[in-house]
């Protein structure tokens, strides 16, 4: 099988796109380097729902020489940004993308092999190929079957068209670190993952992080801040890259603003924000639950991902999070002034509305709404469970 055809092959597998689909457009696609992209001749920019619609529009419009395909701006949907004539037309050339998922698909022309196949004659760029071409004869009526073993990294045994992996090993062929900890569920190890730390690697991240892993709801979810004795008045770096004072029956730590952009960067996750407060001398638990929760970068102050939303139906607590966006992280001794006024005007880090309305999570206040009073929390807890398959496989 050809490079072209083993991409489309691929497509056609995460797209799970029908017969039919495939009779849209002859024109065939391979799939450059993750994270490059084509910057050359940039034409028209469409949001579609798969990277097909994608192709099947390049396929479609005059002139047009490949497409880059990025994450969108809403869950599970994609961008695609047409090159026209001048660009490559090669997967030569390209540069890196804004987003580690993002790649250039080149369109491959090839109206000579149809021309020259038999009874081809007046085939069109939407036609089937197939209908217009003789099947050659068989002498059996069984039909050939080709199977390929799957080849196993790190440990892994073949179990059918994927691996087996370790408990710290995941992807289809075991080629990577676990990337949450519902990759260590997944893979079968739901005992063992169960109220346990494990080292994560989300995509992206410069190296790995240990979080604690616990069976929520019956799947797993992946703790990335725990904090039991609240010392949590941090400044901007240590919110940035993280902190761990302590592990195991009294965790304090935070895997960091950088590494949480990455952890749901990857996939579409909820966000569970566990409080513990004490009430006529008992430890209250409350819960505040937030749907497709995601936060942006550095250099856009942590912004809370406008697609979040509140779950008042199944949270036990209030939401405490401004209503009035941008919602940005405000902390002492931010780089720049703008992201130090709410945590000087508030007395505590933590993502912060317009004029700093909201409740901060990092500061010494310690409060968030319950019931429509404010209580003053001691413990805190970030848990995230993950919605969707990884945006890359």
């Amino acid at each position: 099988m050809t490079a072209i055809t083993s991409a489309l092959a691929m497509l056609w597998g995460i797209i799970h796109v029908s017969t039919a689909a495939q009779s849209i457009d002859s024109h065939l696609f391979e799939s450059c380097e993750k994270g490059l992209v084509q910057n050359n001749q940039l034409q028209d920019e469409y949001t579609g729902n798969s990277y097909l619609e994608c192709m099947l529009k390049c396929g479609q419009t005059s002139g047009c020489q490949g497409v880059n395909v990025c994450p969108g701006e809403v869950s599970r949907q994609v961008k695609c940004t047409l090159t026209g004539e001048g660009s490559p037309g090669s997967c030569d050339g390209l540069a890196a993308a804004t987003s580690p998922l993002c790649f250039h698909a080149v369109k491959g022309d090839h109206s000579s092999d149809v021309s020259q196949a038999p009874g081809s004659e007046g085939v069109t760029d939407t036609e089937e190929l197939v209908s217009t071409t003789p099947i050659p004869e068989t002498t059996s009526n069984t039909p050939t079957q080709t199977t390929t073993e799957i080849t196993c990294g790190n440990g892994g045994t073949p179990n059918g068209d994927r691996c087996q992996c370790p408990i710290d090993k995941g992807g289809k062929t075991c080629q990577r670190e676990i990337r949450d900890c519902l990759e260590v569920y997944d893979n079968g190890y739901v005992d063992a993952a169960n109220n346990n730390y494990y080292d994560i690697k989300p995509l992206g991240s410069a190296g790995s992080v240990q979080v604690k892993c616990e069976i929520e709801n019956g799947t797993m979810a992946t703790y990335p801040l725990m904090s039991t004795n609240m010392a949590l008045n941090r400044d901007w770096n240590n919110c940035r890259d993280g902190w761990e004072d302590a592990l195991g029956t009294q965790p304090n730590y935070f895997i960091g603003l950088v590494n949480l952009f990455h952890l749901l960067k990857q996939a579409e996750y909820d966000l569970n924000i566990r409080f513990v407060y004490r009430e006529n001398n008992n430890d209250i638990h409350v819960v505040a639950i937030y749907r497709n929760f995601s936060i942006g970068l550095e250099a856009e102050s942590f912004e809370l991902g406008m697609y979040a939303s509140f779950d008042d139906r199944r949270s036990t607590a209030q939401n405490g999070f401004s209503m009035y966006p941008p919602i940005k992280f405000s902390a002492n001794a931010a780089p720049r002034i703008e992201d130090r006024v709410c945590y000087n005007l508030r007395n505590g880090a933590g993502w912060y509305g317009e004029n700093c309305t909201g409740y901060g999570l990092f500061g010494s206040n310690k409060i968030w709404p319950v019931n429509g009073a404010n209580v003053t929390f001691e413990q805190v807890y970030f848990n995230f469970i993950r919605r969707s398959g990884f945006y890359d496989e």
